[in-house]
């Protein structure tokens, strides 16, 4: 009997304890996460609140969000978890990285409430299809939908000013957007390689189109440039290749650096009167442009402009330029016709090489020199009258001409001939009394290198060091683009031409007979690269400013600069190359292309590349 009391005592002593103890399921329980994340006051009022069940962050409360940056955001640990958000009325602003590399979140509601919503707020929510932009919003902010690859809609408020820069760059998906009247700037790259946007109307009060606005947007078909515009920067329309017709308005003065090169469909542009320079490869690789007018007020059409638009049939180039610039209608294969004003002076290197439809052309009075090639491989060119105001031709610039004994029907006044290795060219010029100057005067054997050139120290340098011995015999190649193989080939050569530890090759594009596989493989053992993915190097893609320095600074052993100091506005601190390019400064290696600008996506020359090691090796 005792022993059935002490029994239910027992039972009834364990009994209060378990209803006193919270009530716990046998099954899993989804866990929730709190805290707080600024609002008014010091303390803040702000909470947040995540349920790792459902994937749902809700933040409510009023005041402002706090900002933050990458790695700092109260929910970091959920980052990759959290699939909707829900700010609820009474939080006026998002903070800056609030919700970057939310990968998994497909849907965000912003109430009406919030005001401002802070840079890279939504960066890298790689899931993120539709997004509603409050009507207080003003700004949307740099890098506030970088590389969002699933955003497809996004409506903007009706008081947005400004869509800052990288805004929306790398939105793959995003086909269609309404930008608001309202709106009156957008940045650098703001729609840089929205490959999927198809038409873009940019409103009225914009005065400015900057670099890379829509480079890379392959699908655009159509963009409205309003009048209101004055400048469009270098790179604006970039491989848009499906864009077939622009207006360019009156007031931009400047038709800068490869504007629409790759543009392969454009078929028409209209140039106003206002127009004074047309940039270097402003117009590259328009294989659909068939004709097009410069008006009289430009005053310079730069190297490489019009180069290899192979429908071209007829240009006139105004009065008022003085100078047919390098390689400016290069490869224009179906070019019948060009007019060149009194006005021009000299047609330098390659300017018309390979116009292979060109069977006539007169050239001026005012003419005093001709580049070398360039009328090179004008194959129906067996006629040119040369001015006697012309004192020097440059090598094989009638080449064509000249390898097949049709030159003797040439007039020739006093003039002299840079030539070499060629026994045609010899023998008329013995038979006619013509001088043939030598390449005493060529720096380092080159003769498109000239002891006046800026870069011909650094080329002497390279010569003498064994870095390179030029593209062909008595031929540097300055102007012609620096490839990727090739800045790793130099920077080998510099460091002595070590053999790789290890025959490892994890690249496709980079063959065993391949003359640059040695410093491509050295190069990857130093950590100096690492490719353009896991499996290409990126052979033959030319490279840029940013990824020389980068080299550079890799080689270097990555050193942290010395100070934070940054001059340029084109450069930016969450940019791969930002320190590299503090390094380069502060080695002088480079003190930028302007006092302000860097100029990090102009592709470099190989003029400019040993101007680059001569500057970071030469007095090592």
């Amino acid at each position: 009997m005792k022993t059935m009391q002490r029994f239910l005592a027992l039972a009834l002593c364990l009994a209060l304890v378990c209803a006193l103890l919270p009530q716990v399921s046998l099954s899993v329980q989804a866990a929730t996460y709190s805290g707080t994340c600024g609002g008014e006051g010091n303390g803040g009022n702000l909470t947040w609140k995540f349920d790792s069940d459902t994937g749902l962050l809700i933040i409510e409360g009023s005041g402002a969000m706090e900002n933050y940056s990458f790695s700092y955001v109260p929910w970091y640990q959920h980052l990759h978890t959290i699939k909707k958000v829900l700010i609820k009325d009474g939080v006026t602003s998002i903070g800056t990285y609030a919700f970057d590399d939310c990968s998994s979140m497909t849907s965000v509601t912003i109430p009406d409430s919030v005001t401002s919503i802070g840079n890279s707020a939504f960066q890298c929510c790689s899931s993120l299809t539709s997004v509603t932009i409050p009507d207080k919003v003003t700004s949307i902010s740099e890098s506030m939908f970088l590389l969002c690859d699933a955003l497809t809609s996004v409506t903007l408020g009706n008081k947005v000013t400004s869509i800052d820069d990288d805004a929306f760059s790398c939105c793959r998906s995003l086909t269609k957007l309404t930008i608001p009247n309202s709106v009156t700037s957008i940045g650098d790259a703001a729609f840089y390689d929205c490959s999927s946007l198809t038409s873009m109307a940019i409103p009225d009060g914009v005065t400015s189109i900057k670099s890379n606005t829509f480079h890379g947007c392959s699908s655009m078909r159509s963009v409205t440039i309003p009048g209101s515009v004055t400048s469009i920067g270098c790179y604006a329309f970039f491989e848009c290749s499906a864009l077939d017709s622009v207006t360019i308005p009156n007031g931009v003065t400047v038709i800068d650096s490869s504007v629409f090169s790759d543009c392969s469909r454009l078929k028409r542009v209209t140039i106003p009167d206002s127009v004074t320079s047309i940039g270097d490869y402003a117009f590259r690789n328009c294989a659909s442009l068939v004709s097009i007018t410069i008006p009289d007020s430009v005053e310079s059409i730069l190297w490489n402009a019009f180069d290899n638009c192979t429908s071209l049939t007829s240009i006139t180039i105004p009065d008022g330029v003085t100078t047919i610039y390098d390689y400016v209608l290069s490869g224009c294969g179906a070019l019948t016709s060009v007019t060149i004003p009194d006005s021009v002076t000299s047609i330098n290197d390659n300017a018309f090489r390979a116009c292979t439809a060109l069977a006539n052309i007169t050239i001026p009075d005012s003419v005093t020199s001709i580049g070398s090639e360039a009328f090179y491989n004008c194959t129906r060119l067996t006629c040119v009258t040369i001015p006697t105001s012309v004192t020097s031709i440059g090598d094989h610039a009638l080449g064509f001409q000249w390898d097949n004994e049709a030159y003797d029907s040439v007039p020739i006044n006093g003039f002299t001939i840079c030539g070499y290795n060629n026994t045609a060219a010899q023998t008329y010029a013995k038979e006619n009394g013509i001088h043939f100057a030598s390449l005493d005067n060529a720096v380092g054997g080159f003769a498109d290198v000239k002891p006046k050139d800026w870069y011909a120290d650094a080329v002497l340098w390279a010569v003498e060091s064994g870095i390179t011995g030029g593209v062909k015999e008595h031929h540097f190649g300055p102007k012609q683009n620096c490839t990727r193989e090739q800045v790793v080939t130099f920077l080998w050569a510099t460091e002595g031409s070590p053999e790789p530890g290890s025959d490892n090759n994890p690249f496709k594009d980079v063959k065993k007979s391949s003359w640059f596989r040695k410093s491509v493989l050295w190069a990857v053992e130093q950590g100096i690269t690492g490719g353009v993915d896991q499996t290409h190097f990126g052979v033959g893609q030319a490279c840029d400013r940013a990824q020389v320095v980068m080299f550079l600074w890799a080689a270097a052993g990555r050193p942290e600069p010395e100070t934070a100091e940054n001059k340029f506005t084109d450069v930016k601190k969450k940019d791969y190359f930002y320190s590299a390019v503090l390094w380069a400064v502060e080695n002088g290696i480079t003190a930028g292309s302007t006092p302000t600008t860097f100029s990090p996506k102009t592709i470099c020359s190989r003029a400019q590349v040993v101007t680059f090691l001569y500057a970071a090796y030469a007095d090592k």
